[in-house]
């Protein structure tokens, strides 16, 4: 007899419990798991290793024993997937699709299908089974099922997530709803910074197109900061760099808000009695309970061709409130060019952006790059939170308006660093020049 027979619902829900609170990481680290290939226990939105969450909740529901080990007990179908689905559990089935997906996160380009195979069976993503000498055949079969710009007899409803770029060439191509709360505990910023459980990373790749929507006003005192009191969406934008949010500990991420456009009128989501976004049957009891939902190109165009053409359409900078008017007057006087160039020049336009500042911020922190000074650390409450962003590329005089990377061509400076790079109008000192500049002086 399986040991896993008599665990109770309540002991895989503590495992749960435990599994959120040390993150996915350290908790098959800890346990000795290997993350599943194949089967996930969906619990509240999110979805857990079924094997490891199974084996870890024996000693819940037997506390004078140890948890079972990886390899007491076997993690398929007529074992932990029985015992889940007994226990009103609802599972997922990992797909050659979704391991496909994983793998163009990790190539993190076009690829072909050998990369594609290469990287799904090198980083143990799916276990082909039977399949096994026609690998190649079963990937392409799934790739073009989903891709947009394939005509298929059959699969016409599916979900679209690639795009054939020529005979041999794919590239993930995604759309996807971002649901914004009235009242979260996460520290969004619209049309700036979009966090996320770990789960979600493979619906918000970069270059993922996005939809925001607003569920149903449940609190009146957020009445005047929306468009309508229904359920709605009001922008759509493009997921930019996805980063590790440093201040979580269940690996959550946060993505990079690129291109955001903001409605003046809603589009509801409802109207004549029909949902815009399509709802698969397994589906319906928690659909609108996620976070993040993935859509079809389908759905996307059906929602956008809402847009009138009396909407006005509103870049992020016309709705951000300049909340570094101080620190902007001072940037200001921060300009200066590079020796022996006098067409380049070093400008703080960037600097000065909110919507770059906070991104870079987020990405950076307040600690000074170049000295490591801390304002919080050295003024307290009052300190906290202030810090200057200098743009560490030089621009043309005459160069048309150019995208900047928050990650790479922004960084944090105190004051007196900031000042001292900018210092001479002839000359910008680059970042290592500063620092060991500062080395040099403090031997």
């Amino acid at each position: 007899m399986s040991p896993i027979n008599n665990i109770s619902r309540s002991s895989i829900e503590a495992a749960i419990k435990e599994y959120d609170k040390l993150g996915k990481k350290e908790f098959l680290k800890h346990y000795g798991y290997k993350e599943s290939k194949k089967y996930y226990i969906n619990y509240n939105g999110k979805e857990y290793d079924s094997k490891a969450i199974v084996g870890v909740s024996f000693k819940y529901e037997f506390p004078q024993e140890q948890h079972l080990l990886y390899d007491d007990f076997s993690g398929g179908k007529n074992t932990v997937v029985k015992l889940c689905n007994k226990l009103g559990f609802t599972i997922v089935e990992k797909s050659i699709k979704d391991s496909i997906i994983e793998a163009f996160i990790l190539l993190k380009k076009d690829s072909t299908i050998d990369e594609i195979k290469h990287t799904i069976i090198e980083n143990n993503l799916y276990d082909f089974g039977a399949q096994e000498k026609n690998i190649n055949d079963v990937i392409r079969n799934q790739i073009e099922r989903y891709c947009e710009n394939v005509e298929r007899s059959t699969h016409l409803n599916s979900d679209k997530f690639f795009r054939k770029i020529e005979t041999n060439l794919y590239k993930l191509s995604q759309y996807t709803i971002i649901v914004e709360n009235d009242e979260s505990k996460w520290e969004d910023q619209t049309g700036i910074l979009y966090h996320f459980p770990n789960s979600y990373v493979k619906y918000l790749l970069p270059g993922t197109k996005v939809i925001y929507y607003k569920g149903l006003l449940k609190n009146i005192k957020y009445k005047d900061k929306r468009l309508t009191d229904k359920a709605h969406y009001f922008a759509t934008a493009e997921i930019g760099e996805i980063y590790n949010d440093t201040n979580s500990s269940k690996n959550d991420k946060f993505a990079i808000i690129e291109n955001y456009k903001s409605f003046s009128k809603p589009i509801l989501a409802k109207q004549n009695e029909q949902y815009l976004e399509f709802i698969p049957e397994e589906k319906k009891n928690n659909y609108w309970r996620n976070g993040v939902r993935s859509i079809d190109l389908n759905t996307y165009l059906s929602i956008v061709s809402k847009i009138d053409k009396t909407f006005e359409i509103k870049n992020i900078n016309d709705n951000i409130t300049k909340k570094y008017t101080d620190i902007n007057d001072i940037e200001n006087t921060f300009e200066s060019s590079i020796e022996g160039q006098k067409k380049s020049k070093y400008v703080t336009y960037y600097e000065r952006d909110p919507g770059l500042r906070e991104k870079a911020i987020k990405i950076h922190g307040f600690i000074c790059r170049a000295c490591g000074f801390d304002f919080q650390k050295m003024y307290g409450e009052y300190g906290k939170g202030y810090i200057h962003i200098h743009h560490i590329k030089p621009l043309s005089e005459n160069a048309e308006e150019i995208k900047v990377d928050p990650s790479n061509d922004l960084i944090p400076l105190c004051a007196n660093c900031h000042s001292i790079i900018h210092r001479r109008k002839d000359k910008t000192l680059s970042l290592d020049a500063l620092i060991e500049m500062i080395k040099s002086a403090n031997k």
